[in-house]
This record gives structure tokens, C-alpha cells and sequence, in this order.
């Protein structure tokens, strides 16, 4: 505020005298204090044109403030372009004005102008960095556009500035960090927070978040349980707290968090097909193939719950159901050699030996488990009696050196099937690690 130096007029001789320039011009700066206090604004604009007019260029820093009242007195009148344009001449003639700054903060603020307005306000504090609360404010900013660095530096700013900690800032800090993926600066930020009565419940929650992003699973665990004893309703307190004694398999507890989060929380899929997963974690086979089945009527993964339930069909015995499931993952090109296996194996367990000796073909041609395959084929010859084709698969196999007992225990069987007591006997003994014996009385031939 600029003040002038009142000059009062004497009248000599009877005649009038006439103001100054300098004195009209304080006249009329003062009729712009006074409406202004009074909430003349528009009056006050027209004074403040007056002088304007009057002070010349020279006088830069009463111009500079008379810019910077009509550019506050616009933005009270909603006129905000034209109280931009007065503020920025303002701070062309006189850049210290914080003030100016500030109310261009404002405008930029109530247009959405979220980047301009932090500029001016990073503006604002370099001129005014006593003003703590107001990096908050920038930080605040700076968050709500995703710019979480920004924020995170505006937020430390904050706290290294406020003469007690800022609880709230510590905590958005924390915030900022784990949207940025440092997960151990964000904990340490959380841990200030967890004893106030407004973060308390939210910091515990995501400590445990970021303590299960950096596979610290019992922490995590102790985090969530914390935050479920207290009460806390946190969306996804009840899926992480599942997804923790899952990975620390711990399935049971993890199936009953499984299904709270799927009626209470937002993690609807994922809950009913981690639960069918830890369903299949604790052997609950019955209880995952109805799990999985659930996902796929749901559309949830509905490739891999294909799959997990033909390997949980299998696991009870029912080889059929696991069978057509396979065919549906072999048709859908679903973890192809996985499944080419596990089709093949419930058509043997099924019986259907025919079919099962046309996959395990498939599987030799590929290479896919062609030691287990090979043998497999033999079983499914042995089976349809296709005695000589079953024998050259446990040839193959044992020429190989793959599964020498089985293999040799199963051709044994065939040569007795073909009344070749002598090869079936040798290659029995064979299956029992026996070496068949020469009498004392008889050469061996060379190499054998």
C-alpha cells in the first residue's frame, strides 16, 4: 500500500488554487483504499484507471501496485482473463509480488488450469517460503493430476518446513511412494501415521501393501490382521490378507478370506479364482474342480480354470470329466504339451486304450515326455493285446535306459502272454536288478 503525503491548501488573496498533479493523484489512490474497504469495487477500478493514467511510466512501483489491486479486484468480479492480464503486467514491473502469484494460483485453480496454477504457486513460495501450509497445497496439486514425484517432493518440502510433523503429510508422502513402486520409503512413511486416529486404519493397510509388494508375506499378514482386528473396511483388506497365507500356504485361511472379499469387496474375479487355486493347494479336489467350474461360468480366467479343473477332475478319478476338459485346453491351444499329457494319461486311467495309444503317439512324434509316453503306449498295446507292438515300445524304452525296471517288467509279461518262458524269465529278472545267471559249464559269448 502506497501512502502520500497529504499537502493542504491555503487560499491567499481571495483566490482559489488549484491541485498538483501529485496531489490529484493521491487523492485519487486514496479514493481506491477507500472503496475497495468500503466494496466498491468497480469504483475502485475506475480510480485505479485514473491513476494509472497519471503516474507515468517512470514510477514503476506504484504501478506495479496499482496493477496488481486492479488485477485482485477483477478476480472478485469474476472477470478472470482480465485479471490475469493485470497481474502479469504487475509482476513484469515488479516480479517479487507473491501476492500477485497467489491469486494467479487461485484463478488457475478454479479454471482446472492445474499445471499453471503450480506454477504460480512454486512461484508464490520461492517468495514466501514461511507460508508451510502452502506446500501442501502444491502437493495436493501435483496429486491430483498423477504427478506423484512432484507431489512427493511438494510433501517433503512440507515436512522438513512445519515446526510439528505433519501427520497427514507424512501419510499422502507414503501415498505418493507406493504409487511410484518404492515400497520401503512408502512403509516408513505409513509407519508415522498408524497411531493417529484418522490414518491409523488406512496407514496399517497399506504398510501391509507395500510390505506384501516386496514379498515380506508375515509382515503384510501382521498389517492386515492388524487392520481387520480394528475394524478396518479397507476395499481389498480381506483379498491381501487371503493372497498372504496363500503364498505362505496357509490355504485354508486363505479360502475363508477368499470368499469374504467375493461378497464384500471389490476383487470379486480374482478372489473366486485365488480360492479355487488354494482350494487346489490343500488338496480339496472336489472343492476346486466346483471352484473352477464357478470361475468359468463367470468368465474368469477362464483358461487356466479350464485347466486346474481338469487336473482337479483327475485328482478324484474322474477321468472322463478330466478328459474332455483336456481336449477343451488341446483344442484352445491352453498349456498345449501339459495338456497333451494329461489328456493322454485319463484316457488310460479310463480305459479307453485305443484312444489313449493314438495320443500317446502324438506325444512321442512331439517329444513331449517321450520316455513316459513310450511306455504308456506299450501299457495301452498290452492292454488291446497288440502283444509284438507293445513289446517294441518296452524295447524302444529300455534301449533307451528309460525306466529299465518297469519297462523290463512289462515285456516279461508279454513274452509269457507269447509263451517265451525263457525271455520272460530273463527279462523278470532284469525288472528285480538280477542279471541272469550262466551255468559254470557253458561259455558266455564275447560281449555279453
Amino acid at each position: 500500500m502506497f501512502a502520500f503525503a497529504l499537502t493542504f491548501l491555503l487560499a491567499t488573496g481571495g483566490q482559489a488554487v488549484s491541485l498538483s498533479d501529485a496531489q490529484r493523484l493521491d487523492a485519487y489512490y486514496t479514493l481506491v483504499s477507500t472503496n475497495i474497504a468500503g466494496g466498491q469495487y468497480e469504483d475502485a477500478i475506475r480510480y485505479i484507471d485514473l491513476c494509472l493514467d497519471m503516474s507515468g511510466e517512470e514510477n514503476t512501483a506504484l504501478n506495479a501496485d496499482l496493477w496488481l489491486k486492479r488485477g485482485c479486484l477483477l478476480a472478485l468480479l469474476g472477470d478472470y482473463d482480465g485479471a490475469l492480464v493485470d497481474l502479469d503486467k504487475a509482476l513484469a514491473l515488479d516480479d517479487s509480488l507473491a501476492d500477485a502469484q497467489l491469486v494467479r494460483t487461485q484463478i488457475f485453480a478454479e479454471h482446472g488450469d492445474n499445471a499453471a496454477a503450480e506454477d504460480s504457486l512454486a512461484a508464490y513460495l520461492a517468495l514466501r517460503p514461511e507460508e508451510v501450509d502452502m506446500f501442501a497445497t502444491l502437493a495436493e496439486m501435483r496429486f491430483s493430476r498423477q504427478d506423484y514425484a512432484g507431489a512427493a517432493e511438494a510433501y517433503t518440502l512440507h515436512i522438513k518446513s512445519a515446526a510439528q510433523p505433519p501427520i497427514e503429510g507424512y501419510y499422502m508422502r507414503g501415498v505418493c511412494y507406493l504409487q511410484m513402486g518404492d515400497y520401503a520409503a512408502a512403509a516408513l512413511d505409513f509407519a508415522f501415521a498408524i497411531e493417529d486416529a484418522q490414518y491409523g486404519l488406512d496407514a496399517l493397510y497399506n504398510r501391509g501393501v507395500c510390505y506384501l509388494q516386496q514379498e515380506l508375506y508375515a509382515e503384510a499378514l501382521a498389517d492386515f490382521d492388524a487392520a481387520v482386528n480394528a475394524g478396518s473396511e479397507m476395499d481389498g483388506v480381506f483379498y491381501n490378507r487371503g493372497v498372504c497365507h496363500m503364498l505362505l500356504g496357509e490355504f485354508e485361511q486363505a479360502v475363508a478370506d477368499f470368499e469374504v472379499s467375493a461378497e464384500t469387496e471389490s476383487y470379486v474375479s480374482d478372489s473366486l479364482y485365488n480360492s479355487a487355486v488354494s482350494r487346489l493347494g490343500m488338496s480339496d479336489f472336489e472343492g476346486a474342480a466346483a471352484a473352477f467350474t464357478a470361475c468359468i461360468e463367470a468368465g474368469v480366467e477362464p483358461e487356466q480354470s479350464l485347466y486346474y479343473r481338469a487336473v482337479s477332475h483327475m485328482s478324484v478319478g474322474a477321468f472322463d470329466e478330466a478328459a474332455e476338459d483336456y481336449a477343451a485346453c488341446i483344442e484352445q491351444d491352453i498349456n498345449r504339451d501339459e495338456s497333451l499329457y494329461g489328456h493322454a494319461l485319463c484316457l488310460l486311467q479310463a480305459e479307453r486304450f485305443a484312444e489313449a495309444a493314438e495320443s500317446f503317439t502324438v506325444l512321442i512324434e512331439n517329444g513331449i515326455e517321450a520316455d513316459m509316453s513310450l511306455y504308456y503306449r506299450g501299457t495301452c498295446y498290452l492292454s488291446l493285446g497288440a502283444i509284438e507292438n507293445a513289446i517294441a515300445d518296452y524295447t524302444e524304452g529300455i534301449e533307451r535306459g528309460a525306466l529299465l525296471d518297469v519297462n523290463y517288467y512289462n515285456r516279461s509279461l508279454c513274452y509269457m502272454q507269447l509263451g517265451d518262458t525263457q525271455q520272460a524269465q530273463s527279462d523278470m529278472e532284469m525288472a528285480l536288478g538280477q542279471k541272469p545267471e550262466v551255468p559254470a559249464n557253458e561259455e558266455r559269448p564275447i560281449g555279453s
